[in-house]
């Protein structure tokens, strides 16, 4: 992964004649020179246009290290080239899924659906008709099979059965997945045969002439030590320099494998996921084999990769680690080593450790002295730290669906800093001198912990910081806030809000005083403060921010909720700018329909929301809001919100409402803004409920003080404008705090390199992060 404001090398532009230039990420580089298996090319490319009719699930099966992995990438590859596959191919390995959730949310990515949460309803609506024209690959699928319990594993063939009716789906596994034949086409991958052995071994290690050490070669190295493993060829051809005679290699081999076996090989592969790993021990030992020939550096940087699933950018690890940045000093000169050597893997830019061998890299980590694993677990954390901050830079500079995405490529590499950051080294004068400098790293990840499978790791992790951190102030409350935080958005409201009303009432929010509050308190007070908010408690929500004279938080969305015209986000085209000016009827509709249609297409929450305002003054086609992607509560009630605009059904229109109304309760002002439209068609339909729920809306909007609210209600049956008035709220110093406000953020907006961002209130605002 590269990042566009660090200088690389040009890269030539791929022009397909079939049409087909999307960049694959399945590490094309690898790709190059596979020896041998035509035969099984041909065999698989024929399976795949069979499952793109049949439906059904292919599986290629083979042990470790076989090559299962580059064939089906070297034949999507190709495929994808002569015209297949416009969708793209999506690749995605298995090697971190625990639970269903991450499962889910593995397979979902491979649908470019990130963070939805209408998955199976979303395909469904919108292709039942016709079949994506999609690869996924779902790599190393024996962990899945092998973490998840009885009930679980179910779940997920039920899913990829599901799933197969809509794209064509392939996974590598060591075992087959299903005995039901009419889901499964399984591909059994033999052994590389020792002609094909013997070509891979010399094109890395150089031609073997003499015939009798070609014997000694096919016979008692590739058959007998290696297996014909392709992997294990690679990592003992690229390990050392070439021998002078073939008997000298074997005798090394020997020694060093008889000496790897008696040492390590069943402290190593002990989870369930490596049970079948191989019948031999080649790979384990070609690994070792491999791993000696390494100097103190490079074990470091090989050892150091562990740390890091999702792999590190050549480059970026360089710049980070350059000079005294690191503890270690490492240079990307080890990370080459490692990558001629075979033992990391390169895609597309990205260095990573094969799921084996990573395995190898974690148990020879956890055997260094505790001194040395801090200082390991700095580096790491200074890496990801590093990294984070590039996406939060671009959020700032691009968008916040660009951050996204960004973060989507790392977000292994960084939630696995939450595992081992009581073993990051503490020092004065260090690059981490207190422990509590790490709380911002957690306090900053938050932000982009989205998706149901990571929410539930986040949380997870959280609770078992909360020990590590308990012997700061007010450290344990805060992680707890972050975690009831994430369940209000993600998991349930009622009980999560309790929880956070219980560290910080509405009233104890009404008196507070910033002057007092640490930088802990401050912020977990915040983050409660901001769902009151939302709760409807906004403008007590403001009062402490008037009666402090602070101004440094961004309030746009809380200004917005209160109805004040004197909002300086109007500013910048996005979603309350063009509410505000369909609040003023100024809403210029090719405007809004050009920002939407210029959004990225994962950025589902801006592209809900801005649809829904484009819904409020223009019929929209049911297939035009089907398509919308659900990615929680508030985004569901809006895309309900839109179907009763568009249903001609009163009965069908009503439930809609229903709907919606139920996954907006919580978030006040939309609620009611739904409310205001159910009322208007309860009038319509001569309801009974009419009466009853324009009595809500003009009672809850006057309670909340959202002026523009009640200005629909008060005007039911009018068309009047909206006339904003400082004297609807009770309080005077109301006016002048909101200039103050705008100006501070005018000046900062001109001066600062921060001048196209909107700076948020972290965690202010429901439409905004969740």
């Amino acid at each position: 992964m590269t990042f566009p404001f660090i200088n690389e090398k040009g890269i030539s532009n791929f022009e397909s004649i079939y049409g087909n230039n999307r960049d694959l990420e399945i590490g094309k580089k690898s790709l190059t020179n596979v020896i041998g298996r035509i035969e099984e090319q041909s065999t698989i490319a024929s399976k795949l246009f069979n499952i793109k009719k049949s439906n059904k699930l292919l599986t290629i099966k083979a042990s470790g290290g076989t090559g299962k992995t580059t064939l089906i990438k070297k034949v999507a590859y190709e495929l994808y080239n002569r015209g297949y596959y416009h969708e793209g191919v999506s690749f995605k390995s298995c090697e971190n899924v625990k639970t269903f959730e991450g499962f889910e949310e593995l397979l979902i990515e491979g649908f470019n659906l990130t963070n939805i949460i209408n998955f199976k309803e979303y395909l469904i609506e919108n292709f039942s008709h016709k079949k994506l024209d999609l690869l996924v690959i779902l790599d190393n699928f024996e962990t899945v099979a092998n973490e998840l319990d009885e009930v679980s594993l179910i779940k997920a063939k039920e899913l990829l059965m599901f799933a197969t009716d809509y794209a064509s789906i392939v996974i590598t596994s060591r075992e087959r997945l299903s005995s039901v034949a009419d889901f499964e086409d399984v591909y059994s991958l033999t052994p590389l045969i020792t002609d094909d052995a013997l070509v891979l071994f010399e094109e890395n290690y150089g031609k073997v002439r003499a015939i009798d050490e070609i014997k000694i070669l096919r016979n008692e190295i590739l058959e007998d030590l290696l297996n014909n493993n392709p992997l294990a060829i690679k990592l003992v051809t690229n390990s050392r320099t070439r021998f002078r005679h073939i008997s000298e290699l074997k005798k090394q081999l020997k020694e060093n494998f008889f000496e790897s076996t008696n040492e390590d090989f069943t402290k190593v592969f002990t989870e369930n996921a490596d049970l079948n790993i191989e019948r031999t021990k080649s790979i384990y030992q070609s690994i070792n084999y491999s791993y000696s020939t390494l100097s103190s550096r490079q074990k470091i940087a090989f050892e150091l990769l562990n740390l890091f699933p999702d792999g590190i950018s050549l480059s970026n690890f360089k710049k980070c680690f350059k000079n005294s940045a690191s503890t270690n000093n490492i240079s990307d000169k080890e990370l080459r080593v490692l990558k001629d050597k075979s033992l990391v893997e390169d895609y597309n830019g990205t260095l990573q450790l094969q799921p084996i061998i990573r395995r190898f890299a974690e148990f020879q980590f956890k055997r260094q002295p505790l001194i040395e694993i801090k200082k390991y677990c700095l580096d790491a954390y200074s890496f990801n730290s590093f990294i984070l901050d590039i996406i939060q830079f671009i959020e700032k500079k691009e968008s916040l669906s660009r951050a996204l995405e960004l973060f989507n490529h790392f977000k292994n590499n960084l939630l696995n800093v939450l595992t081992y950051i009581p073993e990051i080294e503490i020092k004065e004068n260090g690059s981490v001198p207190e422990k509590k400098y790490l709380l911002n790293f957690i306090y900053d990840v938050e932000d982009f912990v989205l998706s149901k499978k990571q929410v539930n790791e986040f949380l997870s992790k959280l609770h078992e910081l909360e020990e590590y951190f308990a012997d700061l102030p007010n450290a344990t409350t805060f992680l707890k806030v972050l975690r009831y935080n994430k369940e209000y958005f993600h998991r349930e409201f009622d009980h999560s809000y309790q929880k956070l009303s219980s560290f910080l009432s509405t009233q104890e929010m009404k008196q507070r005083n910033f002057k007092e509050e640490d930088y802990l308190e401050k912020r977990f007070k915040n983050i409660v403060s901001n769902v009151h908010s939302m709760e409807g408690y906004t403008f007590q929500y403001l009062m402490p921010f008037i009666e402090n004279n602070e101004t440094k938080y961004y309030l746009d969305s809380h200004f917005f909720y209160l109805g004040i015209a004197d909002n300086i986000s109007r500013k910048e085209p996005g979603f309350y700018y063009f509410e505000y000016d369909l609040m003023f009827k100024r809403l210029e509709i090719r405007q809004l329909e050009d920002h939407i249609n210029s959004l990225y297409m994962e950025e589902h929450l801006e592209i809900m929301q801005c649809t829904y305002t484009l819904s409020k003054v223009k019929p929209l086609k049911h297939s035009t809001i089907q398509k919308l992607v659900v990615t929680n509560p508030y985004t569901r009630g809006l895309k309900e919100l839109m179907f009763a605009f568009n249903c001609e059904d009163d009965e069908k229109k009503q439930k809609h409402f229903e709907k919606a109304l139920r996954n907006l309760s919580h978030i006040k002002y939309y609620y009611l803004e739904a409310l205001y439209y159910y009322a208007k068609f309860l009038q319509s339909s001569g309801s009974d409920q009419f009466v009853e729920v324009l009595k809500e809306g003009l009672v809850s909007s006057e309670q909340f003080k959202y002026q523009y609210i009640y200005h629909l209600f008060t005007n039911f049956e009018q068309n009047k404008s909206y006339e904003f008035k400082y004297s609807f709220y009770p309080i005077e110093t109301l006016e002048n705090y909101v200039k103050n406000h705008n100006n501070f953020w005018e000046e900062k907006f001109k001066t600062s390199e921060d001048k196209y961002s909107r700076k948020r209130v972290r965690k202010s605002n429901f439409t905004q992060r969740s």
